[in-house]
């Protein structure tokens, strides 16, 4: 007889036995009770009640929405690209700063974007009680932080031959900051700012379903009174909202001036043959080939290797345009992928990317993920991955 051996494989499938009890406490606990409830609720879905009372009502409610996700915005997006350039490897290049300082401000960013904004609200309010001030502070915390990671992996894509060129000239230092960070910071504006009001304007609606104003408080109190037309009426007019933002910022998702932000993202996402794909690629690098100032970044070497693990043909006249170093892989997830270990491998990628959001991490752990999954072939997940970490919004 057989003996059952555990291995990394089979012991990734544990987890699911939690599901057992879970079971077992749903059906056993399972009643039909509020059938009609539900479907009462289903029915107003079709017919929200629709008066001037509501309709002005749903004016106020989205006029106080739009104004608290427009200040926190704009808090955010300032303050964002001010921590963004002193957590940029370049601000402390030309002041010559200690890297010590360097990494205290990058830690202190990394544990509050860590928590987020409907955290931060629910600490605040126990503080200072429920005002409109406390959300927009509840939502530029955390956004303050992001931003800021944001404009930092744009500065420090700035080619280090124009960083020497600008310093040999003993210009101020301030002014030579100045010179090397206008354009990136511009396009960042341009490309990721205005994407962020919209992201601003769905947290203010989360959170003014615990009383802080909004249309996300109307939608509380109407559910906590079963009125479900009122309730109905506020998320429909809340989904108009956000569609008609979602079209208006639909126009700044790429920057073609960058590979991995360019629209050739868009090939993980489906919406490129491979044909198309290996046709607009070559034009790409060729006008990367001939910009003396145009370098790789980390998450161009990312976006080529999927694409040459999906078999998208380049040509290897542009080998020279980048190197891998093999040990940017840690050994035990090679030895994994070697041995056919999958559900092994899989699992300690999780355990990498851990509590945070793959977007927060850093680029050298995004790679070994990423390459990871090019040599499982779990295009899926990994193109999921990609769509989060490459463009500046999708």
């Amino acid at each position: 007889m057989n003996k059952l051996k555990l291995n990394y494989t089979s012991l990734s499938f544990l987890p699911i036995l939690v599901c057992i009890p879970l079971g077992y406490q749903l059906i056993n606990n399972i009643h039909f009770g509020g059938f009609k409830l539900f479907q009462e609720f289903l029915i107003s879905a079709f017919n929200p009640k629709i008066d001037n009372e509501i309709i002005i009502t749903v004016i106020n409610r989205l006029n106080e929405t739009i104004l608290i996700g427009f200040f926190s915005w704009l808090v955010s997006i300032i303050f964002g690209a001010i921590f963004g350039i002193i957590s940029s490897n370049i601000f402390y290049k030309i002041f010559n700063i200690p890297n010590f300082f360097y990494r205290i401000i990058r830690f202190f960013l990394t544990i509050i974007r860590s928590i987020h904004e409907v955290v931060w609200g629910i600490l605040l309010m126990q503080i200072y009680g429920i005002n409109f001030s406390i959300g927009i502070i509840a939502i530029c915390i955390p956004y303050i932080a992001v931003n800021s990671k944001v404009f930092a992996e744009q500065l420090e894509t700035i080619d280090y031959k124009s960083f020497e060129s600008i310093n040999q000239i003993n210009a101020p230092k301030f002014s030579s900051l100045l010179t090397l960070i206008w354009n990136p910071i511009i396009n960042t504006f341009k490309n990721f700012g205005l994407y962020r009001l919209e992201c601003s304007i769905r947290s203010t609606v989360i959170l003014g379903l615990f009383g802080i104003g909004g249309i996300g408080t109307s939608i509380f109190l109407s559910f906590q009174t079963l009125n479900f037309r009122e309730l109905w009426t506020y998320l429909w007019s809340l989904a108009i909202l956000i569609i008609l933002s979602g079209s208006i910022f639909q126009k700044i998702k790429f920057n073609n001036k960058v590979l991995h932000q360019s629209k050739l993202v868009n090939y993980f996402n489906g919406d490129y043959a491979k044909s198309q794909i290996e046709k607009d690629l070559e034009k790409f690098l060729k006008k990367i080939k001939k910009d003396k100032k145009y370098f790789l970044s980390k998450k161009d070497i990312i976006f080529l290797e999927a694409l040459k693990s999906d078999g998208i043909q380049i040509s290897k006249k542009y080998d020279s345009l980048y190197q891998i170093k093999q040990s940017e892989m840690p050994a035990d997830i090679q030895f994994m992928i070697e041995n056919d270990e999958i559900g092994a491998a899989l699992l300690r990628v999780i355990e990498v990317i851990g509590p945070e959001k793959i977007e927060n991490l850093d680029e050298d752990t995004v790679y070994f993920i990423i390459n990871t999954l090019n040599q499982l072939n779990v295009d899926l997940i990994r193109n999921k991955l990609l769509l989060k970490v490459l463009p500046l919004k999708v």
